[in-house]
Protein backbone atom coordinates (compact mmCIF):
# COMPACT_ATOMS: atom_id res chain seq x y z
CA UNK A 1 0.00 0.00 0.00
CA UNK A 2 2.82 2.51 1.00
CA UNK A 3 5.11 1.45 -1.87
CA UNK A 4 1.82 2.42 -4.30
CA UNK A 5 0.99 5.41 -2.41
CA UNK A 6 4.83 6.55 -2.81
CA UNK A 7 4.61 5.45 -6.90
CA UNK A 8 1.37 7.44 -7.01
CA UNK A 9 2.80 10.69 -5.76
CA UNK A 10 5.19 10.53 -8.13
CA UNK A 11 3.77 11.09 -10.77
CA UNK A 12 1.28 13.36 -9.06
CA UNK A 13 1.02 16.61 -11.84
CA UNK A 14 3.05 19.59 -9.77
CA UNK A 15 0.92 22.49 -10.24
CA UNK A 16 2.63 25.60 -11.42
CA UNK A 17 3.30 28.41 -9.73
CA UNK A 18 2.57 31.24 -12.06
CA UNK A 19 0.18 30.80 -15.29
CA UNK A 20 0.82 32.91 -18.45
CA UNK A 21 -1.58 32.47 -21.14
CA UNK A 22 1.17 33.69 -23.66
CA UNK A 23 4.51 33.04 -23.50
CA UNK A 24 4.77 36.76 -25.82
CA UNK A 25 2.91 38.42 -23.08
CA UNK A 26 5.30 37.35 -20.36
CA UNK A 27 8.08 38.84 -22.26
CA UNK A 28 5.94 41.88 -22.74
CA UNK A 29 5.69 42.32 -18.86
CA UNK A 30 9.06 42.14 -17.82
CA UNK A 31 10.12 44.26 -20.67
CA UNK A 32 7.43 47.13 -19.61
CA UNK A 33 8.41 47.07 -16.05
CA UNK A 34 9.31 50.80 -14.71
CA UNK A 35 12.69 48.86 -12.49
CA UNK A 36 15.75 47.16 -13.59
CA UNK A 37 16.07 43.10 -13.77
CA UNK A 38 18.92 40.89 -13.99
CA UNK A 39 18.61 37.50 -13.72
CA UNK A 40 21.71 34.60 -14.06
CA UNK A 41 22.08 31.46 -14.39
CA UNK A 42 23.23 28.64 -12.00
CA UNK A 43 26.95 29.12 -14.03
CA UNK A 44 26.17 32.81 -13.57
CA UNK A 45 25.68 33.48 -16.64
CA UNK A 46 23.10 36.85 -17.86
CA UNK A 47 20.05 35.04 -18.96
CA UNK A 48 17.62 37.87 -18.42
CA UNK A 49 17.85 42.02 -18.40
CA UNK A 50 15.57 44.37 -19.25
CA UNK A 51 16.52 47.60 -21.06
CA UNK A 52 16.15 49.53 -17.53
CA UNK A 53 18.80 47.83 -16.27
CA UNK A 54 20.83 47.87 -18.78
CA UNK A 55 20.68 52.06 -18.80
CA UNK A 56 21.24 52.02 -15.25
CA UNK A 57 24.40 49.56 -14.83
CA UNK A 58 26.09 50.68 -18.05
CA UNK A 59 26.27 47.40 -19.99
CA UNK A 60 27.59 46.65 -22.87
CA UNK A 61 26.15 47.33 -25.63
CA UNK A 62 23.33 49.18 -26.82
CA UNK A 63 21.12 46.40 -26.98
CA UNK A 64 20.65 43.75 -23.77
CA UNK A 65 20.10 41.10 -25.99
CA UNK A 66 24.33 41.10 -26.95
CA UNK A 67 24.66 40.51 -23.04
CA UNK A 68 22.74 36.98 -23.05
CA UNK A 69 24.92 34.29 -21.98
CA UNK A 70 27.63 36.09 -20.77
CA UNK A 71 28.88 36.02 -17.76
CA UNK A 72 27.65 38.69 -15.24
CA UNK A 73 30.89 39.82 -14.31
CA UNK A 74 31.49 40.66 -18.00
CA UNK A 75 28.50 41.94 -18.23
CA UNK A 76 28.43 44.09 -14.99
CA UNK A 77 32.00 45.24 -14.99
CA UNK A 78 30.83 48.86 -14.49
CA UNK A 79 29.16 47.57 -11.08
CA UNK A 80 30.81 45.14 -9.85
CA UNK A 81 29.02 45.00 -6.57
CA UNK A 82 25.91 44.21 -8.07
CA UNK A 83 27.54 41.20 -9.89
CA UNK A 84 28.94 40.20 -6.66
CA UNK A 85 25.81 39.65 -4.88
CA UNK A 86 24.02 37.48 -7.72
CA UNK A 87 26.95 35.36 -7.09
CA UNK A 88 26.77 35.66 -3.34
CA UNK A 89 22.91 34.42 -3.59
CA UNK A 90 23.79 31.49 -6.18
CA UNK A 91 26.55 30.62 -3.58
CA UNK A 92 23.46 29.97 -1.11
CA UNK A 93 24.40 33.04 1.17
CA UNK A 94 21.29 34.79 3.34
CA UNK A 95 21.34 38.26 1.83
CA UNK A 96 18.72 40.79 3.37
CA UNK A 97 15.42 41.16 1.71
CA UNK A 98 16.13 44.92 1.21
CA UNK A 99 19.45 46.52 0.05
CA UNK A 100 20.53 49.54 -1.41
CA UNK A 101 23.19 50.22 -3.33
CA UNK A 102 25.54 53.30 -4.75
CA UNK A 103 26.11 52.63 -8.09
CA UNK A 104 29.67 53.70 -9.90
CA UNK A 105 29.51 56.89 -11.78
CA UNK A 106 29.99 56.22 -15.49
CA UNK A 107 29.43 57.93 -18.85
CA UNK A 108 29.58 61.77 -17.62
CA UNK A 109 26.94 60.73 -14.56
CA UNK A 110 27.45 61.02 -10.74
CA UNK A 111 26.94 58.14 -8.58
CA UNK A 112 23.37 56.55 -7.95
CA UNK A 113 21.62 55.02 -5.40
CA UNK A 114 19.39 51.91 -6.10
CA UNK A 115 17.05 50.00 -3.46
CA UNK A 116 17.50 46.41 -4.46
CA UNK A 117 15.80 42.84 -3.85
CA UNK A 118 18.30 39.76 -4.68
CA UNK A 119 16.71 36.52 -4.58
CA UNK A 120 17.32 33.12 -5.67
CA UNK A 121 15.55 31.54 -8.88
CA UNK A 122 13.91 27.85 -8.21
CA UNK A 123 11.62 25.80 -10.33
CA UNK A 124 8.59 23.78 -9.10
CA UNK A 125 10.85 21.51 -7.04
CA UNK A 126 12.50 23.93 -5.22
CA UNK A 127 15.71 23.14 -7.12
CA UNK A 128 18.27 25.88 -7.91
CA UNK A 129 17.77 27.51 -11.42
CA UNK A 130 19.63 30.85 -10.75
CA UNK A 131 19.65 33.91 -8.69
CA UNK A 132 18.04 37.68 -10.46
CA UNK A 133 18.33 41.34 -8.61
CA UNK A 134 15.11 43.88 -8.85
CA UNK A 135 16.25 47.31 -8.31
CA UNK A 136 15.00 50.89 -8.62
CA UNK A 137 16.37 53.93 -8.97
CA UNK A 138 16.37 55.79 -5.74
CA UNK A 139 18.15 59.10 -7.14
CA UNK A 140 15.32 60.92 -7.95
CA UNK A 141 13.31 60.42 -4.50
CA UNK A 142 16.43 61.16 -2.39
CA UNK A 143 16.37 64.65 -4.50
CA UNK A 144 13.11 65.32 -3.92
CA UNK A 145 13.50 64.56 -0.06
CA UNK A 146 16.40 67.14 -0.23
CA UNK A 147 14.23 69.85 -1.56
CA UNK A 148 11.70 69.34 0.91
CA UNK A 149 14.18 69.67 3.82
CA UNK A 150 16.10 72.08 1.89
CA UNK A 151 12.38 74.35 2.27
CA UNK A 152 12.06 73.41 6.01
CA UNK A 153 15.68 74.87 6.51
CA UNK A 154 14.74 77.65 4.37
CA UNK A 155 11.68 78.41 6.37
CA UNK A 156 13.35 78.21 9.80
CA UNK A 157 15.84 80.57 8.24
CA UNK A 158 13.21 82.76 7.14
CA UNK A 159 11.47 82.76 10.23
CA UNK A 160 14.47 83.70 12.04
CA UNK A 161 15.52 86.04 10.22
CA UNK A 162 12.20 88.40 9.92
CA UNK A 163 12.05 88.07 14.19
CA UNK A 164 15.82 89.48 14.32
CA UNK A 165 14.56 92.20 11.54
CA UNK A 166 11.61 93.10 13.79
CA UNK A 167 14.31 93.42 17.01
CA UNK A 168 16.37 95.92 15.19
CA UNK A 169 13.98 97.83 13.38
CA UNK A 170 12.72 99.89 17.11
CA UNK A 171 16.76 100.94 18.03
CA UNK A 172 17.39 102.03 14.46
CA UNK A 173 14.42 104.29 14.59
CA UNK A 174 15.47 104.91 17.78
CA UNK A 175 18.75 106.16 16.63
CA UNK A 176 17.29 108.09 13.45
CA UNK A 177 15.67 109.99 15.90
CA UNK A 178 18.34 110.67 18.20
CA UNK A 179 20.74 111.64 15.25
CA UNK A 180 18.51 114.02 14.01
CA UNK A 181 18.39 115.64 17.29
CA UNK A 182 21.97 115.95 17.58
CA UNK A 183 22.26 116.87 14.20
CA UNK A 184 20.46 120.12 14.77
CA UNK A 185 22.34 121.09 17.97
CA UNK A 186 25.48 120.78 16.14
CA UNK A 187 24.48 123.29 13.80
CA UNK A 188 27.61 125.26 13.92
CA UNK A 189 29.83 122.30 14.07
CA UNK A 190 30.37 121.12 10.38
CA UNK A 191 32.95 118.32 11.17
CA UNK A 192 30.56 117.19 14.01
CA UNK A 193 27.53 117.28 11.72
CA UNK A 194 29.38 115.37 8.64
CA UNK A 195 30.22 112.32 11.20
CA UNK A 196 26.13 112.53 12.27
CA UNK A 197 24.88 112.39 8.33
CA UNK A 198 27.34 109.77 7.99
CA UNK A 199 25.33 108.14 10.80
CA UNK A 200 22.18 109.17 9.61
CA UNK A 201 23.27 107.90 6.32
CA UNK A 202 24.29 104.19 7.80
CA UNK A 203 21.05 104.01 9.57
CA UNK A 204 18.55 104.98 7.06
CA UNK A 205 20.59 102.29 4.77
CA UNK A 206 21.07 99.66 6.89
CA UNK A 207 16.86 100.30 7.78
CA UNK A 208 16.08 99.98 4.06
CA UNK A 209 17.68 96.78 3.95
CA UNK A 210 15.60 95.68 7.00
CA UNK A 211 12.31 96.69 5.12
CA UNK A 212 13.54 94.86 1.83
CA UNK A 213 14.48 92.10 3.13
CA UNK A 214 11.41 91.85 5.14
CA UNK A 215 9.69 92.04 2.33
CA UNK A 216 11.05 89.45 0.17
CA UNK A 217 10.59 87.10 2.99
CA UNK A 218 6.93 87.74 3.12
CA UNK A 219 4.83 85.43 0.42
CA UNK A 220 4.25 86.29 -3.36
CA UNK A 221 0.79 85.43 -4.06
CA UNK A 222 -0.44 87.27 -7.14
CA UNK A 223 -3.50 88.87 -7.49
CA UNK A 224 -4.17 88.29 -10.98
CA UNK A 225 -5.92 90.17 -13.48
CA UNK A 226 -6.08 91.03 -17.14
CA UNK A 227 -2.56 93.41 -17.89
CA UNK A 228 -2.06 95.44 -20.71
CA UNK A 229 1.79 94.53 -21.59
CA UNK A 230 2.38 97.83 -23.15
CA UNK A 231 1.18 99.96 -20.66
CA UNK A 232 3.31 97.90 -18.15
CA UNK A 233 6.33 98.33 -19.48
CA UNK A 234 6.71 101.80 -20.00
CA UNK A 235 5.44 102.28 -16.17
CA UNK A 236 7.97 99.60 -15.54
CA UNK A 237 10.61 102.51 -17.65
CA UNK A 238 9.65 105.35 -15.67
CA UNK A 239 9.77 103.97 -12.33
CA UNK A 240 13.17 102.64 -12.85
CA UNK A 241 14.86 105.56 -15.06
CA UNK A 242 15.90 107.97 -12.22
CA UNK A 243 18.66 109.68 -13.24
CA UNK A 244 19.96 107.37 -15.93
CA UNK A 245 21.52 108.68 -19.34
CA UNK A 246 21.42 105.60 -21.25
CA UNK A 247 18.78 105.09 -24.42
CA UNK A 248 16.08 103.05 -23.94
CA UNK A 249 14.27 101.20 -26.94
CA UNK A 250 10.97 99.73 -25.96
CA UNK A 251 9.43 96.90 -28.37
CA UNK A 252 5.97 95.41 -28.04
CA UNK A 253 5.65 92.43 -30.89
CA UNK A 254 1.83 92.79 -31.80
CA UNK A 255 -1.08 89.87 -30.96
CA UNK A 256 0.18 89.02 -27.65
CA UNK A 257 -1.32 86.15 -25.97
CA UNK A 258 -3.62 87.27 -23.33
CA UNK A 259 -1.76 88.38 -19.75
CA UNK A 260 -3.43 87.68 -16.56
CA UNK A 261 -0.80 88.37 -13.55
CA UNK A 262 -0.49 90.95 -10.52
CA UNK A 263 0.32 93.98 -12.35
CA UNK A 264 1.84 95.55 -9.24
CA UNK A 265 4.24 92.88 -8.46
CA UNK A 266 4.98 92.47 -12.24
CA UNK A 267 6.02 96.09 -12.58
CA UNK A 268 8.34 96.16 -9.73
CA UNK A 269 10.36 92.72 -11.31
CA UNK A 270 10.55 94.70 -14.66
CA UNK A 271 11.70 97.90 -12.44
CA UNK A 272 14.24 95.68 -10.56
CA UNK A 273 15.61 94.46 -14.15
CA UNK A 274 15.85 97.44 -15.95
CA UNK A 275 17.44 99.86 -13.21
CA UNK A 276 20.38 96.92 -13.07
CA UNK A 277 20.58 97.23 -17.43
CA UNK A 278 20.76 101.28 -16.99
CA UNK A 279 23.18 100.91 -14.28
CA UNK A 280 25.39 98.54 -16.59
CA UNK A 281 25.08 100.88 -19.44
CA UNK A 282 25.88 103.61 -17.44
CA UNK A 283 29.66 102.07 -17.14
CA UNK A 284 29.48 101.18 -20.88
CA UNK A 285 32.20 102.91 -23.29
CA UNK A 286 29.51 102.99 -25.74
CA UNK A 287 27.38 105.55 -24.40
CA UNK A 288 24.80 103.55 -22.74
CA UNK A 289 22.02 101.28 -24.62
CA UNK A 290 19.09 99.62 -22.60
CA UNK A 291 16.68 97.52 -24.81
CA UNK A 292 13.20 96.08 -23.44
CA UNK A 293 11.37 93.83 -25.78
CA UNK A 294 7.73 92.02 -25.10
CA UNK A 295 7.21 89.17 -27.17
CA UNK A 296 5.02 85.66 -27.54
CA UNK A 297 7.65 82.78 -25.98
CA UNK A 298 8.33 79.90 -28.05
CA UNK A 299 5.65 76.87 -26.86
CA UNK A 300 3.29 79.93 -25.46
CA UNK A 301 3.08 82.65 -23.24
CA UNK A 302 4.94 86.11 -22.67
CA UNK A 303 8.71 86.64 -22.32
CA UNK A 304 9.66 90.39 -21.14
CA UNK A 305 13.50 90.16 -22.73
CA UNK A 306 15.85 93.37 -20.75
CA UNK A 307 19.27 93.70 -21.77
CA UNK A 308 21.90 96.47 -22.06
CA UNK A 309 25.32 96.93 -23.53
CA UNK A 310 27.36 96.71 -19.97
CA UNK A 311 30.11 94.54 -19.21
CA UNK A 312 27.89 91.65 -19.02
CA UNK A 313 27.78 89.10 -15.64
CA UNK A 314 31.28 86.95 -15.18
CA UNK A 315 31.10 83.30 -15.73
CA UNK A 316 32.11 83.04 -11.87
CA UNK A 317 29.18 85.22 -10.48
CA UNK A 318 26.13 83.47 -12.90
CA UNK A 319 25.38 80.95 -9.83
CA UNK A 320 24.63 83.76 -7.51
CA UNK A 321 23.49 86.30 -9.35
CA UNK A 322 20.18 85.42 -8.10
CA UNK A 323 21.10 84.93 -4.44
CA UNK A 324 19.61 87.00 -1.82
CA UNK A 325 21.88 89.88 -0.34
CA UNK A 326 24.17 88.40 -3.41
CA UNK A 327 25.45 91.96 -4.81
CA UNK A 328 28.46 93.75 -6.63
CA UNK A 329 27.24 97.16 -6.27
CA UNK A 330 28.38 99.18 -3.31
CA UNK A 331 25.36 100.33 -1.69
CA UNK A 332 23.27 97.85 -3.24
CA UNK A 333 20.91 95.55 -1.13
CA UNK A 334 21.13 92.47 -3.47
CA UNK A 335 17.30 92.00 -3.58
CA UNK A 336 16.81 93.01 -6.99
CA UNK A 337 16.90 90.18 -8.92
CA UNK A 338 16.10 87.54 -5.94
CA UNK A 339 12.90 89.74 -6.27
CA UNK A 340 12.11 89.69 -9.34
CA UNK A 341 12.97 86.08 -9.48
CA UNK A 342 9.99 85.18 -6.75
CA UNK A 343 7.63 86.83 -8.84
CA UNK A 344 8.17 84.91 -11.91
CA UNK A 345 8.05 82.22 -9.78
CA UNK A 346 4.69 83.18 -8.08
CA UNK A 347 3.45 83.43 -11.75
CA UNK A 348 4.20 79.67 -12.40
CA UNK A 349 6.90 81.21 -15.03
CA UNK A 350 10.87 81.80 -14.90
CA UNK A 351 14.02 84.13 -14.88
CA UNK A 352 16.81 83.45 -16.80
CA UNK A 353 20.25 85.67 -17.57
CA UNK A 354 22.35 85.26 -21.12
CA UNK A 355 23.81 87.39 -23.59
CA UNK A 356 21.95 89.83 -25.22
CA UNK A 357 22.98 91.28 -28.44
CA UNK A 358 24.02 94.49 -27.13
CA UNK A 359 26.81 92.52 -25.73
CA UNK A 360 26.00 92.83 -22.36
CA UNK A 361 23.45 90.92 -19.74
CA UNK A 362 19.88 89.62 -21.33
CA UNK A 363 17.53 88.73 -18.53
CA UNK A 364 14.22 86.89 -20.37
CA UNK A 365 10.99 87.29 -17.78
CA UNK A 366 8.55 84.41 -19.08
CA UNK A 367 5.74 84.25 -17.99
CA UNK A 368 2.19 81.69 -18.90
CA UNK A 369 -0.72 83.42 -20.75
CA UNK A 370 -3.73 83.89 -19.48
CA UNK A 371 -6.27 82.75 -22.05
CA UNK A 372 -6.39 82.93 -25.99
CA UNK A 373 -5.20 85.20 -27.92
CA UNK A 374 -7.13 88.57 -28.09
CA UNK A 375 -7.62 92.10 -27.10
CA UNK A 376 -6.86 92.16 -23.49
CA UNK A 377 -8.47 94.41 -21.44
CA UNK A 378 -7.32 96.17 -18.18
Amino acid sequence: MSRRSSAACRHLPIPPVVVVSDPDFAVDLLASLRAGLVAVDVAGRVSALNREAAELLGTPGADPEECLGLDCREVLAAQPRMAGLLLDCLAGQELPPRLELELQPMRGVGPRTVGLTVMPVRDALERLRGAAVLFRDLTPFEEQAEQVRLKERLAAVGSMAAGLAHELRTPLAGIEVVAGLLRRELAGDCAARELVDELLEASRRLSRVIREGLGFLRPAIPEREPVEPESLVFEAVDAARGGAAAEVEVVVRPGLPRLVADAGQLRSALSNLLRNAFEAAGASAAGGRVHLEVAEAPGGGLVFAVEDDGPGVPAELRDRIFQPFFTTREGGSGLGLAMAQKVAVAHGGSLTLGTGSLGGARFELRLPAGESKGEVHA
